[in-house]
Parts: C-alpha cells; structure tokens; sequence
C-alpha cells in the first residue's frame, strides 16, 4: 500500500495506489477505492466533518492508520488501507 487519493465527491471515488511487487511486474497500481467495499462492514459517513467537532486531519498522516474514536467520512479510507497493509504476502 502506498496511498490515497481521493477524488470526486466521496472517498469512495478516489484511488487506493498500490506496488506490486512481484518480479515480473515490480509497478504501482491506481485501483479505485469503491473495489474494496467487501472489506468494510462499518457506517459510511456522507459529510465531511466541520463546525464545532471539525475533521481532526488524520488521513494526512499516511503511516498513522490506528483506531479513532472519531467518525469521519474517511473512516472506511483508513480501515480499509490497514486491512490491506496487514493482508497476509506471499514471501519473495
């Protein structure tokens, strides 16, 4: 997992940008976050959060994917990234 990007009007409508790293292949891939919707089971927020409890920023840090207490409409961005991270790999 490299990491997001988002686009269009939800988070679903970014990209996740993954290496692939096997030999033969060694690239990045850009695949839309919206193919990995099975790997969420949560609530997925419609708003980004402002006002008073505004957003706290954490999506901007990329190797801070811990637990929050806080729903934010990227909750299921960084869920589903971390379950990514920790997929089991094939050893090279």
């Amino acid at each position: 997992m490299v990491g997001y990007q988002g686009g269009g009007e939800s988070p679903e409508d970014g990209f996740f940008y993954i290496n692939h790293l096997e030999p033969q292949c060694k690239t990045t891939l850009a695949v839309m976050v919206r193919e990995f919707t099975d790997l969420y089971d949560g609530p997925i927020l419609q708003k980004h959060r402002k006002g008073e409890n505004p957003c706290p920023g954490h999506c901007f840090y990329k190797d801070n994917l811990d637990d929050r207490p806080e729903l934010c409409e990227c909750l299921f961005v960084r869920v589903v990234m971390q379950r990514i991270k920790d997929w089991p790999k094939k050893d090279d």
